[in-house]
């Protein structure tokens, strides 16, 4: 369904508010966004450890992801940028329905940003966020089984593991073995509650 015939049926594109943390800010993309975040996501190095993500990543690709993120009707299938506070594009993240129908966490930063927090920093906010305004008991967070790094982002932020497989990459045209994860909704208000001790 386009917008038009969403708009038609008294549907309108949900409009994402920012999310700002000690370090970043989390907003919806703009059309000028498509170069700088072509850039940032044009790089084999994130696209092998991701589902979606083709390889090589246009300028073109950046306007279709922006153009379906600003049109997007569905509360359970949000995207975000991440930003830093001087308005550098650091990468994006969001949650999207998945085969099984659970919702699952996506992220991805820019190369030269890993190793120093950010990622967690913006996960936990889109976690933050999903679990305050859908009425849902569970987050799915999956990652490479090679990928420390998410591995640690996920279990930084209360994830537990559940279960090894394998999942899809588009830029390798290839599936690549991978864990599962879940967040509970109540190990996600302990988490919360202990923050706030």
């Amino acid at each position: 369904m386009d917008e038009q015939s969403d708009e038609q049926n008294g549907i309108a594109p949900i409009k994402l508010l920012p999310i700002a943390t000690a370090r970043l800010v989390l907003r919806m993309p703009e059309p000028a966004d498509a170069v700088p975040f072509s850039h940032v996501a044009n790089n084999m190095a994130i696209a092998s450890q991701m589902s979606h993500l083709p390889h090589p990543y246009s300028e073109k690709n950046a306007e279709s992801w922006i153009a379906a993120t600003r049109t997007n009707t569905d509360p359970n299938n949000v995207s975000y940028l991440i930003t830093l506070k001087n308005g550098e594009i650091a990468g994006a993240t969001g949650i999207i329905p998945n085969e099984n129908d659970e919702l699952e966490l996506n992220y991805f930063l820019g190369e030269h940003h890993w190793g120093n927090g950010l990622a967690t920093e913006a996960v936990q906010a889109i976690i933050d966020y999903t679990f305050s305004i859908l009425d849902i008991e569970r987050i799915i967070g999956r990652c490479g089984a090679a990928n420390r790094g998410s591995r640690r982002v996920l279990e930084k932020c209360g994830f537990q593991f559940s279960c090894t497989g394998m999942c899809a990459c588009g830029a390798l045209n290839a599936s690549i073995p991978s864990e599962e994860f879940v967040l509970e909704r109540s190990v996600w208000e302990s988490l919360k509650r202990w923050g706030a001790a």
